[in-house]
């Protein structure tokens, strides 16, 4: 009876250890705007000692899935997506921050906010809650990918592309279209965050220290300053 306690205390651990280090998949955007979240979480869940999984999905796809259980969580999304997704959890500590910016082709454009979006076209991809919540009741024109909006703003049937800085440099650059520029000042500043699917939530206090240990001792900005180097070269 004895040795059949103790082996069952044996496999009680042994299974509960399994089972901790079971794999977290996380959901992220395509394109370069999670690049810098991903090192971060990267090296984040390494110094806890929690594998992860990090799946390239269509945004809408990524936010249904994450929020249903289907997969674990988010790499990055902006503030306002736990109003809208509610099983999703946000961990506290900012990981990226980015510009929401327009883009065009012609002269004659002049932007300081959203609400100067409303008289021209507009051009997005599916799923970008801020452009989405940004954009809202204007006329817009949503596309699978970064580089379809471009390929519509270089023909000129739309009057303006919104996204994040970097991303609309990139597609500036790696398409070639020297006819379009980016419209300054940015619409907004945002802050992105990293969610996990509420059935985690026990996750949360371990990953928020070690996110609040790296923004205190320098490494956030190192992971972020290393990343856009490397972009600045693509």
């Amino acid at each position: 009876m004895q040795i059949f306690c103790i082996t069952s205390i044996l496999l009680f651990i042994s299974l509960s250890s399994v089972q901790a280090k079971e794999t977290i998949v996380l959901g992220s955007p395509t394109g370069h705007i999670a690049e810098i979240s991903t090192e971060i979480l990267l090296y984040a869940y390494d110094q806890i000692g929690q594998p992860i999984e990090i799946v390239p999905l269509p945004d809408e796809r990524s936010l249904l899935w994450s929020n249903s259980g289907h997969i674990d969580g988010e790499v990055l999304r902006i503030a306002a997506v736990t109003s809208m997704y509610p099983n999703l959890v946000r961990v506290p500590v900012a990981i990226d921050k980015f510009e929401a910016m327009a883009f065009t082709k012609r002269k004659d454009v002049e932007i300081k906010n959203w609400g100067s979006l409303h008289p021209y076209s507009i051009l997005l991809r599916i799923g970008t809650k801020f452009a989405e919540r940004g954009t809202r009741g204007m006329n817009v024109r949503a596309f699978p990918t970064n580089k379809e909006v471009f390929d519509a703003l270089h023909r000129g049937r739309y009057d303006i592309a919104v996204a994040s800085r970097l991303t609309g440099m990139y597609e500036i650059k790696r398409l070639g279209l020297t006819e379009v520029s980016v419209v300054e000042p940015p619409l907004a500043d945002y802050y992105l965050y990293h969610y996990l699917n509420e059935k985690h939530e026990s996750i949360i206090p371990k990953i928020t220290l070690e996110l609040e240990q790296m923004e205190k001792n320098g490494m956030i900005e190192k992971i972020r300053k290393k990343i856009l180097r490397r972009l600045s070269r693509q």
